[in-house]
């Protein structure tokens, strides 16, 4: 998403708008989430129980933090603190 301004854009967009994860393209981007989200928790590279829709909205609202003119290293300093804490805790 980082690498792709369009996709950061969009998501951006979504997260600034009245009903910001309403849209259909945030519905299918929290589609995509939760089949990673399921295999993670299958596999147990990942906590069981996330929600999809709540992982969605934190990702939205860290890519965020990089303006379109931004080299987006806050956002993937952020991500990686975030995807870190998604990890299953019985390990």
């Amino acid at each position: 998403m980082l690498a792709t301004r369009g996709m950061m854009d969009t998501l951006r967009a979504a997260g600034q708008a009245t009903t910001p994860f309403t849209s259909p393209g945030t519905d299918g981007v929290a589609e995509v989430i939760a089949g990673f989200l399921t295999d993670g928790a299958v596999d147990r590279s990942l906590r069981d129980g996330l929600d999809a829709m709540d992982v969605t909205v934190a990702i939205c609202a860290l890519l965020g933090t990089t303006g379109p003119d931004d080299s987006g290293a806050r956002a993937r300093r952020l991500l990686d603190v975030f995807v870190g804490s998604l990890g299953d805790q019985g390990e």
